[in-house]
């Protein structure tokens, strides 16, 4: 594998193709958010690099599915071809990438995400199961 190219998930049998592509990008925003959330519940010094980490990894994911997109670049390509819509993975990009961002710049306090972000995080979960339960 050439170190310039976009990741993807191939699998010699896989049953249920959608679950393993959106698992990605999913667990890779879901994982970073309970990190964060967890130390910002109990006031770790550090939690602040964990936020920080959490908004890259949802602008990360955010970008790379919902940019993906318009060329089936990568897991995006199989995230199309089994059966997600076009609009499903624009929408976890419309939501998690500006979520990212959000979590950079916000200067309030943001514990529990916030009004804006949960309901962001609900989108985003909608989004994907909507995608893998077809």
């Amino acid at each position: 594998m050439h170190p310039l190219t976009i990741s993807r998930t191939d699998l010699a049998d896989n049953p249920r193709p959608l679950i393993v592509v959106w698992a990605g990008p999913a667990v890779g925003i879901a994982v970073p958010l309970i990190l964060w959330g967890v130390a910002d519940a109990i006031r770790l010094a550090a939690a602040f690099v964990l936020r920080f980490f959490a908004g890259f990894c949802l602008m990360a994911n955010g970008l790379y599915v919902g940019l993906g997109s318009f060329g089936a670049i990568g897991d995006c390509g199989e995230m199309l071809r089994n059966g997600s819509q076009l609009r499903q993975l624009w929408l976890f990009g419309a939501h998690a990438t500006p979520l990212g961002l959000w979590l950079w710049t916000a200067k309030e306090r943001t514990s529990a995400l916030g009004r804006i972000g949960g309901r962001s995080i609900v989108v985003l979960l909608i989004s994907c199961w909507r995608s893998v339960s077809h």
